[in-house]
């Protein structure tokens, strides 16, 4: 991950420095937009491993937050991507 992180890094830093703000502006835009799918993505793949862990293991919420250390509110927000309930504007109940 350093590796990838690096090259991103440095992929920003020959961005900052060009000199036509027209093309300089488009692949910053090209480059948030890219990285932001490949942001979902990866969100949407911790998602699904924290999901088979859940149920490999048997673990409820608590035992799991602790499992891949995470609090146990911010495990739930993963599982259930942090949506309301569509019928009635309510966040799910939390599980224990």
């Amino acid at each position: 991950m350093a590796a990838t992180l690096a090259a991103v890094d440095a992929g920003i830093d020959a961005l900052r420095s060009r000199d036509d703000t027209q093309e300089k502006f488009k692949a910053f835009g090209e480059l948030a937009e890219g990285l932001r799918a490949r942001s979902e993505g990866a969100s949407a793949e911790r998602r699904e491993v924290v999901i088979r862990i859940r149920e490999n293991e048997k673990l409820t919420l608590r035992p799991l937050a602790d499992r891949v250390g995470i609090s146990a509110t911010r495990l739930h927000q993963l599982i259930h991507g942090g949506k309301k309930d569509r019928e009635t504007g309510e966040s799910p109940a939390k599980e224990e």
